[in-house]
């Protein structure tokens, strides 16, 4: 399979080495967080089954999927051969409004 990112996953990822760097002061720390991101995130190449369905918390059905990853969930979906990145939110946020709003 493989992966793609959305142009608001890949905002989503600066924001939040953006954020890391503005709290933290540390490149090093900002660097650690993406790479643990993103390794997840190619993780699902051969395991694109690996996350929880949508439809398990809006008891609707839905084609995506999320990975629980730290403080963040990514949020994907498959289709064809292509596992798209849909967006990575922090968990504490209303990440369902963020999600079906896109």
């Amino acid at each position: 399979m493989k992966l793609r990112f959305t142009p608001q996953a890949v905002n989503d990822l600066d924001e939040i080495k953006n954020y890391l760097l503005e709290n933290t002061f540390s490149q090093n720390i900002s660097d650690n967080a993406l790479n643990y991101i993103l390794d997840n995130c190619t993780s699902l190449k051969s395991n694109p089954y690996l996350g929880i369905s949508m439809s398990k918390i809006t008891n609707k059905p839905s084609e995506y999927r999320y990975l629980i990853c730290g403080k963040h969930l990514i949020f994907y979906c498959i289709k064809d051969n292509y596992i798209s990145i849909i967006r990575i939110l922090d968990s504490r946020t209303d990440y369902l409004k963020l999600i079906f709003t896109f």
